[in-house]
């Protein structure tokens, strides 16, 4: 499995050439513009992307898009990225909640955890989580729970150690995306952390923006797939973008950061 949606993944980014990579350095040149203006980006920016559970669950059964249920060297990265992370910035043996955990591959790559729950909005996406190994032996044991449910919608009275955002908040309006971060912060424990994971993209950056601006940046990896060369930059890329993945926590009213409070 692992080796065909590789082979999928590599087989099907865009050869156009040049051509390609000049209309790929626009539109990603043009979007810093309006992500940079404020006013610009509130007149022209979608309030969501219009997408579905229907919708993804057609994209998602489809060969070329089943590379993003895992089994690829860009998916199995990130969740490693997430998972080192956790380990060292999360209280030990954390509860998780993974926000579009899509085929529910963070929870192979973490080194341990005490609970997880997936949510996802694809029907399809959590019933392939819950058919994979990795999660199988999870379920059986109770210590794993997956969920299909629009992250707008989705309530819970438990508290978790760790909420992670993967690949997901760009896919809502840019204030959207902020309340919803906010309240699902509301979801943490005290010495809680936040993991959210997005590729180089104009509205990430603005995301990531005004989070820091509510929450603290307290560590991050930046990591770029290098199939053509050995290069030590990264770089403006549509088949494969960079990603940063950052933890965040709150800001407490004394100054004191919340993951202080278990030092």
């Amino acid at each position: 499995m692992t080796k065909m949606r590789q082979d999928l993944a590599d087989h099907y980014p865009n050869k156009l050439g040049f051509a390609s990579n000049l209309i790929n350095l626009g539109r990603y040149w043009l979007r810093q513009a309006v992500y940079g203006l404020a006013p610009v980006r509130r007149r022209l920016e979608p309030k969501s992307t219009g997408s579905t559970a229907k919708s993804w669950d057609t994209l998602l059964s489809s060969p070329q898009f089943s590379t993003y249920l895992g089994g690829t060297i860009n998916v199995d990265a990130g969740n490693s990225a997430a998972a080192t992370l956790i380990k060292f910035r999360a209280p030990p043996n954390p509860s998780v909640l993974d926000v579009g955990c899509c085929g529910g591959t963070l929870l192979a790559a973490l080194s341990s955890c005490s609970r997880y729950r997936g949510t996802d909005i694809s029907t399809f996406a959590i019933d392939e989580a819950r058919k994979t190994s990795q999660c199988l032996d999870h379920l059986q044991l109770k210590r794993a729970h997956f969920e299909a449910i629009d992250l707008r919608e989705f309530k819970s009275s438990d508290m978790w150690d760790v909420i992670v955002f993967s690949e997901v908040l760009y896919y809502l309006g840019l204030e959207e995306a902020q309340r919803e971060v906010e309240r699902y912060a509301e979801m943490l424990t005290p010495s809680g952390i936040l993991v959210v994971a997005m590729k180089d993209d104009a509205k990430s950056k603005a995301l990531f923006c005004g989070l820091t601006k509510r929450y603290h940046w307290a560590d991050g990896l930046l990591w770029q797939r290098k199939p053509a060369c050995p290069d030590y930059r990264t770089r403006i890329s549509r088949e494969c973008p960079s990603f940063l993945t950052g933890v965040l926590v709150r800001r407490q009213p004394d100054g004191v950061l919340a993951t202080d409070q278990k030092l």
